[in-house]
This record gives C-alpha cells, sequence and structure tokens, in this order.
C-alpha cells in the first residue's frame, strides 16, 4: 500500500515539502496538499527586500505541476490516533503522515499605528513614504516589538523613510538592530547610524497621540508610527501547542507527542519565523516523512541558516548566521546562490521555473 502524505498548507514550507517528497519518497506516494488559498504567492526571486513586488500563481496548476492533490479547505482538527485530519468545511482526510505547514496568526502589537510586517503591507507603507516626501510627516517611528516574527522589514522601512527625507527612529526589544545576525548585526548598526536612523532601545506598550511610549515610561515622539506585528501559533485541535499556539518540533522537524505529525515554517515554535527558515524546516522534515515511509534516504537535523538582505543608500548588505555553528557573514555581495529572495532548498528553481 503507498504511502499517504498530507501536506496542510499552501504556502511556501508546503511547496518545498512537496518537492522534496516528490524527490525522496516512493513514486508511488499519494500526496495531498489541504489549503483553503486560490494561490501561491511570493516575493520576486530577483528582489532580495520587502519593498517590492508579489508574484502569483494559481495554486491548482502549481500541485498539477507537482502531480499532487488539491484539497481547497482548512484543516479544524487531527487525530492522531486515528490518523485523520477534519476539514472545516466538511469531511476528512485520512493521513499515514502529516506535515502542518499553516504558518501564524499575525496580530497588531500597537493601535494607531500602520503594521508592516511582509510584502502584502507595503501599500499602506509607501503611502507614509508619499507623506514624508510631501512634509506630512517629518518624524517616523518603526516599532519592533517582542515577538516580532522577523524584524529586518523594520529596519528596511527606517532607511527607507531617512531617504525620503525623515527623521527616522527605530524602536526595537531586541538587544542591538537585527541580532538574530549575530556579529554580522554589527554592519547594521553601523549602516543605520550612516544613514541618519536613530535606534532607541526598549519595548514600546502603548501610543499617545504623536508618541509612543515605552515600558520605562520613556516617550518618542513621531508624525506616524510603524510597528510590526505579534505572532501567534495556528493552535490546531488535536495537536500539542505551547501557550501561544505554536506546534512543539524537534530538530527532525517531528511534532513532540504526536506521532506520524511534522511541523514547518511559521506555526512552530523555532523562533525566527522567515521563509527561508521554513524551507528549511520544509525540506529536513520532508526527508525525515520520507525516510519513514520506507525510502533509504539520509534524514539529517535541522542546522537553520538565517539569511537576509538589507537594502542601503549603498546597496544591499547581505546577511547571513549559521544558528549551529555560530559563524556569521555579511558582504556587499551575495552570500548565497542563487541569490534570491526566497533562500529555499528546492524551492527557487521551481518557481523560477513558473515564470
Amino acid at each position: 500500500m503507498s504511502a499517504r502524505i498530507v501536506i496542510a498548507g499552501g504556502g511556501l514550507a508546503g511547496i518545498e515539502a512537496a518537492l522534496g517528497l516528490r524527490e525522496l519518497a516512493s513514486a508511488d506516494a499519494e500526496i495531498t496538499i489541504v489549503a483553503p488559498a486560490r494561490e501561491l504567492a511570493h516575493q520576486a526571486l530577483d528582489a532580495p527586500w520587502t519593498m517590492s513586488g508579489i508574484v502569483r500563481h494559481p495554486l491548482d496548476e502549481v500541485c498539477a505541476r507537482l502531480g499532487v492533490t488539491l484539497v481547497r479547505d482548512a484543516i479544524a482538527s487531527v487525530d492522531v490516533a486515528a490518523r485523520s485530519v477534519a476539514l472545516q468545511r466538511e469531511g476528512s482526510v485520512a493521513y499515514d503522515a502529516l506535515l502542518v505547514a499553516v504558518g501564524a496568526r499575525r496580530v497588531m502589537s500597537l493601535d494607531h499605528a500602520v503594521v508592516f510586517g511582509s510584502a502584502l503591507d507595503v501599500p499602506a507603507v509607501e503611502r507614509l513614504r508619499d507623506l514624508v516626501q510631501g512634509g506630512d510627516a517629518r518624524r517616523v517611528a518603526f516599532i519592533v516589538p517582542p515577538g516580532a516574527a522577523w524584524s529586518l522589514p523594520a529596519y528596511e522601512g527606517a532607511l527607507r523613510a531617512a531617504d525620503a527625507g525623515a527623521e527616522s527612529v527605530v524602536v526595537t526589544s531586541e538587544p542591538r538592530p537585527l541580532d538574530i545576525f549575530g556579529s554580522a548585526s554589527s554592519q547594521v548598526a553601523e549602516v543605520l547610524a550612516a544613514a541618519g536612523v536613530t535606534v532607541v532601545h526598549g519595548t514600546a506598550v502603548d501610543t499617545e497621540p504623536g508618541t509612543v511610549v515605552l515600558a520605562d515610561d520613556t516617550r518618542v515622539h513621531a508624525d506616524a508610527i510603524v510597528a510590526q506585528p505579534w505572532v501567534r501559533g495556528p493552535r490546531v485541535e488535536g495537536l500539542p501547542h505551547d501557550d501561544d499556539g505554536f506546534l512543539p518540533t524537534d530538530p527532525w522537524c517531528a511534532v513532540d507527542g504526536a506521532s506520524g505529525v511534522w511541523g514547518a515554517g511559521d506555526g512552530t515554535v523555532f523562533p525566527i519565523r522567515q521563509g527561508g527558515l521554513a524551507c528549511q524546516q520544509a525540506a529536513v522534515a520532508a526527508a525525515s516523512i520520507a525516510a519513514a515511509a520506507g525510502a533509504d534516504v539520509p534524514v539529517e537535523p535541522l542546522r537553520p541558516v538565517v539569511r537576509g538582505a538589507l537594502p542601503t543608500p549603498s546597496g544591499a548588505l547581505w546577511l547571513e548566521h549559521d544558528l549551529s555553528s555560530g559563524e556569521a557573514r555579511s558582504s556587499d555581495q551575495p552570500l548565497w546562490d542563487p541569490p534570491s529572495r526566497i533562500a529555499g532548498v528546492r524551492l527557487p528553481a521551481f518557481l523560477a521555473s513558473l515564470s
């Protein structure tokens, strides 16, 4: 009997996993993607920063290209003992292996602020840039709250605002700007200082008219406020989760305490939530699932490498941090190949083939 593999989620992690399974699992494996979305949306591959366009592909065409079945629905709950996924609209799907890659929920962190956490928020931030250029907003504050998924867009937005003529300030709960890049973050601090961007370390807890209020009661004046959202886990009924709803996973991306279930992407407890890392998790999960289904393939634990490119007035600053070894690098030249926005495993080449 062929293995029945269900992938919950049709985003980057889900498609990366499907690519891995098609390569590694038995040819007769039955792969099903369960997702409510009609499109696979992603950043333009040749634009390594957030302020760029979104490319969209019909999800049914993507799944047909992969040779997987698409069920356009969302999961309501999982019965681990019965190895069955209940769907939100009706019915259920049985599985031998389940990968949960449904992403996380975004929650606004501050009232009266423009939200900026992904490329989908770019139009609102671009309108703010127009206000700066028109002289209607002189000082702009960008907020990185505790629990933000991926802080690079805040620093990118601050640099763009400064370039447009604003007094730009970043209020961040991070120990140093883009601390996730380890020692390479020192380059980020230098870039911000050279561009005239002020960095205030603290936790923003409230807003008042024209003011950001910090936990220590410090006030930061701003004509406009841009805040990154908090993220909360999917809290899938029937599966274990932490207090914020995130799936607990081991180094092989298996969900702790749920036999036959794996997790990848923003909905897991992994603290950095970004597309490239989601793809790395999905690739590890795909190998683990294929091996569990009987394929003779090597299974390696997750060795996460954080990659990002920060646009600066003099060009992109490429950043990379191997979280396993601690090695960190920065350069004005690309540090990975292909030098695309999505530093996936199999996904970039597949997305390029769809264009």
